[in-house]
């Protein structure tokens, strides 16, 4: 999910921007709710999701996401960070 958090215009050092991350409520249930894919595909994920929790990978398995912060500027030398966030 991308979200802007200014437009364009001129920054000074020491800007703060206050942002919320959503974290799902089932995120430490083992797998968080997804959309339901029908067909093959549908099958293929669900015997997965049965193997990870068979063996325990769902439960032990880290959920990793990252959050990018950049600033794009014209004709010049854009800055960018990221930083990895762990749940679990």
């Amino acid at each position: 999910m991308e979200q802007q958090l200014d437009s364009e215009r001129e920054y000074s050092e020491g800007r703060e921007y206050h942002f919320e991350i959503k974290i799902p409520a089932d995120i430490m249930v083992g797998t968080p709710q997804t959309p339901e894919v029908q067909g093959k595909l549908g099958q293929v994920r669900k015997v997965v999701q049965t193997a990870k929790v068979i063996t325990g990978a769902a439960l032990s398995s880290p959920i990793k996401w990252y959050l990018l912060a950049k600033l794009d500027i014209p004709r010049g030398l854009d800055i960018r960070k990221k930083v990895d966030i762990t749940i679990g």
